[in-house]
């Protein structure tokens, strides 16, 4: 490799790093998006090697610029990194106003039925976590990565029960939670499954 591809693949590790690094990715987490392994993305990264052209189309196109934003050395990368993080929080205000919403009818019903019924409907709050789990969830299946939504399925099942078993808190429910062990079970198999298919990809 000559010194001009030398300094090419290092301009271009560079530039991946810092795509990858904005996004919160581990190398891991990237090689399985583009169905590489992860040493290939470290050789990427440290200049030890170069993506073809058709992978560093993927990899533009991933991250939203352009192959001459990859391979040049004066790419507003910066600029790309500061338009993904103001993304990012976009994105998270707009979930956790959907949560909010969740919360705010919540709060509006409780006071409601007290003051007008004189029902003391404290429930309503425990029955809003695995409500505002499945809001996450819907934005996460959007915008978000495959492991949180493993987590946000098992906070759903155990808040569900647990609001399930309140809200019947004189019947003593408490057998409720052995279902939650096989829908337990089902998550992380299911996780394990999507890991399997992604490095059979590689």
């Amino acid at each position: 490799m000559d010194k001009v591809n030398i300094e090419l693949s290092k301009i271009i590790g560079n530039n991946i790093s810092k795509l990858r690094k904005s996004k919160k990715l581990t190398q891991m987490e990237f090689a399985n998006l583009l169905n590489y392994s992860d040493k290939a993305v470290s050789k990427w990264e440290n200049g030890e090697a170069t993506p073809n052209i058709e992978t560093l189309i993927q990899i533009a196109n991933f991250f939203n610029v352009t192959i001459n934003d990859l391979i040049s050395p004066e790419a507003k990368i910066e600029d790309v990194i500061e338009t993904n993080k103001s993304k990012r929080i976009n994105k998270l205000i707009i979930a956790l106003l959907g949560v909010s919403v969740i919360w705010g009818i919540s709060t509006f019903c409780y006071v409601y039925l007290q003051m007008f019924l004189n029902v003391n409907f404290w429930q309503i709050f425990i029955w809003s976590i695995p409500a505002s789990a499945i809001v996450l969830l819907v934005f996460n299946c959007i915008w978000g990565k495959p492991l949180y939504t493993y987590i946000l399925i098992s906070i759903f099942i155990w808040t569900f029960i647990t609001a399930f078993y309140l809200q019947f808190l004189q019947y003593d429910l408490y057998p409720l939670y052995f279902l939650g062990i096989p829908g337990q079970v089902v998550v992380f198999l299911w996780s394990k499954l999507y890991s399997k298919n992604i490095k059979s990809k590689k």
